[in-house]
């Protein structure tokens, strides 16, 4: 049988998260600064993508998720099928 791969982290969803706080702490740090709004604007963006860059490629570089994401590679690494009862002599 031939399944899809197993699905993948999006960038757009880490930027999305990554933009927002980005942006509270840089109106925290230059709210009352004299900067023009395009400069920080572009100091917005380039830290937004950046931070969202680290985050994801620390998601899809995750060894611990590796074979969680697709059950059926999960199922097959651990040599268990499903609905597998197992004798109660065998658990000793």
């Amino acid at each position: 049988m031939v399944l899809p791969p197993a699905p993948q982290p999006r960038f757009w969803k880490a930027l999305v998260f990554a933009a927002i706080p980005v942006g509270f702490v840089l109106w925290t740090i230059f709210g009352r600064s004299t900067m023009p709004a395009w400069i920080g604007l572009l100091i917005w963006v380039a830290a937004s993508v950046t931070v969202a860059g680290v985050i994801h490629s620390r998601m899809i570089n995750d060894w611990r998720s590796k074979g969680h994401m697709n059950l059926y590679t999960f199922e097959q690494r651990n040599g268990v099928g499903r609905n597998v009862a197992v004798k109660e002599k065998e658990r000793r």
